[in-house]
C-alpha cells in the first residue's frame, strides 16, 4: 500500500509539472524569445502559473477523493472512522494543505507506524484501495 501511495504521490507531481510547464511554455518562454515581455510580467506570470499549480495540489482529491495518481493506481481518500464513505470536500483541502509542509509530511509518513500522513490525521482521513 506504501508503495502505491508513492507512487500515486509522484504520479500527481509529474501531472502538476506537466501543467506547469503547459502554461509556462506559452505565457513566459515564447514571449522571452520573442522579446515582447518586461520583467515585472515574468514574476506576475510565474506567480499565477505556481498559483495554478498550488491549487491543483490542493484541490485534486475533490472528484470523486481520487486525484489522477490516485485513480490510475486504484486509492481512494475515506474517513477514517467510517471508511465506508468518501472523505468531505472540507478533509481534502485540510489534508492537502499539508503538503506545505513536505518535508515535515515525508517524515511523519515514514516514522509513524500506521504510514499515514499528517495531514490524514489531523483531516481524519485515511487513503484505501
Amino acid at each position: 500500500m506504501m508503495g502505491r501511495r508513492i507512487g500515486a504521490f509522484l504520479i500527481d507531481w509529474l501531472v502538476t509539472g506537466a501543467l506547469d510547464s503547459a502554461l509556462w511554455i506559452p505565457l513566459i518562454m515564447i514571449p522571452i524569445i520573442q522579446r515582447r515581455i518586461e520583467t515585472q510580467q515574468i514574476i506576475s506570470r510565474n506567480l499565477c502559473i505556481t498559483l495554478v499549480a498550488f491549487l491543483y495540489l490542493l484541490f485534486r482529491d475533490l472528484w470523486d477523493g481520487r486525484s489522477i495518481g490516485k485513480r490510475c493506481l486504484g486509492l481512494q481518500v475515506r474517513r477514517r472512522e467510517r471508511p465506508s464513505l468518501r472523505a468531505s470536500s472540507w478533509q481534502h483541502v485540510v489534508r492537502n494543505v499539508f503538503l506545505i509542509l513536505s518535508p515535515v509530511e515525508i517524515i511523519w509518513f515514514l516514522a509513524t507506524a500506521g504510514r499515514t500522513r499528517l495531514g490524514d490525521n489531523v483531516a481524519g482521513t485515511t487513503v484505501a484501495r
